[in-house]
């Protein structure tokens, strides 16, 4: 709805529906039921500036097929977004981004009893400057993100993840540039310090500090009007999760009992991918060959006993999987193919 410099926006849903049929029979707790709406509003300030506010709401009730429990969850978020036309030298639009999220749920018996309670609250703010064309640069941006996340998962007889607290301050900036008329350059950049603080398995609450730093080149091709090719080769640090470093107890939905490992270090992931876009009349294609090499790779490994809801872990019995988090060296790579061609246009 466009009202004078306003415009308003509402939307909700409504979801329901029963246990799935298979060539077996029926599977049990297979159900859904879930409802949600988003309101919101922008005002422009005029054609290039404008600021907005949104609600949005979302509920669900799902049952979880491999076992007899059922998921009860809320979530909502506010979320604020403007953008300013600066218009000062090379300065070009000023974007500001906020944002607020508050999300529970409850892993829950068939006669209602708590198993264990997720929440988690986030607050993010995201402030970005854009940058015109200067020198042999066709555009720029730098910004800063702030995010704090107090993150939770309790149960009666044992809790899966203490209380934690994630402080994150990042700083980043990008950069394009034409080096020819059919040669185009890409670079980024990131730095991040990440503060975590938790209780591993041994009780005593504690804290970690990670700087991880990030950056990325690239070179775009372009071959003949219907052909690009492109390279990018990148450098990407990620801090371990607080699951991956303060874990401790049972979670149902992947019947596992998982344990942290406060040492972990800085995962980097080092990459190189090739990429070719086809556009032949109402042809496209999208090709990519990428490969990615994993220093400090941080995965859940399964140990092959089992535990009980309190952490007595026996070879053969119990009904969730032991899991530990752990690190080393790993590789991946991949082909990837997408094609599509329009027979007919109205």
């Amino acid at each position: 709805v466009n009202a004078g410099s306003f415009a308003l926006h509402a939307d909700g849903f409504y979801r329901t529906a029963g246990n799935y049929s298979t060539p077996l029979g029926t599977q049990a707790n297979s159900f859904f039921n879930g409802n949600g709406f988003a309101l919101g509003s922008t005002y422009f300030i005029n054609d290039k500036s404008r600021t907005g506010l949104a609600l949005v709401q979302y509920d669900a009730k799902y049952g979880i097929p491999s076992d007899t429990t059922y998921i009860l969850m809320r979530q909502t978020k506010v979320l604020s977004r403007s953008s300013f036309d600066i218009a000062a030298g090379p300065l070009g639009a000023l974007n500001i981004d906020s944002s607020y999220a508050n999300y529970s749920h409850e892993e829950k018996n068939p006669d209602g009893s708590v198993n264990t309670t997720f929440k988690n609250k986030e607050t993010d703010g995201h402030i970005e400057q854009l940058i015109n064309a200067f020198g042999p640069f066709s555009s720029a941006a730098v910004g800063v993100e702030i995010q704090n996340r107090d993150f939770s998962a309790i149960g009666l007889d044992s809790s899966y993840l203490s209380p934690t607290l994630t402080n994150t301050v990042a700083g980043y900036i990008f950069a394009d540039a034409n080096l020819t008329k059919t040669l185009h350059l890409e670079t980024s950049g990131r730095i991040e310090n990440v503060a975590v603080t938790g209780t591993p398995a041994s009780g005593v609450k504690t804290e970690h500090d990670f700087v991880p730093v990030s950056a990325a080149i690239g070179l775009l091709y372009d071959v003949s009007d219907f052909l690009k090719l492109g390279l990018t080769a990148s450098s990407a640090g990620r801090a371990p999760a607080q699951t991956e470093l303060f874990a401790h107890g049972g979670h149902d939905r992947p019947q596992t009992f998982e344990t942290g490992d406060a040492t972990l270090k800085i995962e980097r992931a080092n990459a190189l991918e090739g990429t070719a876009r086809l556009r032949v009349d109402k042809f496209s294609a999208d090709f990519s060959a990428w490969s990615s090499w994993f220093d400090n790779y941080i995965y859940g490994a399964l140990t092959g006993r089992s535990c009980d809801d309190t952490g007595v872990c026996t070879v053969g019995r119990g009904d969730l999987r032991e899991l530990f988090y752990r690190q080393s060296g790993a590789h991946f790579w991949g082909l990837e193919g997408k094609g599509t061609y329009t027979f007919y246009e109205t």
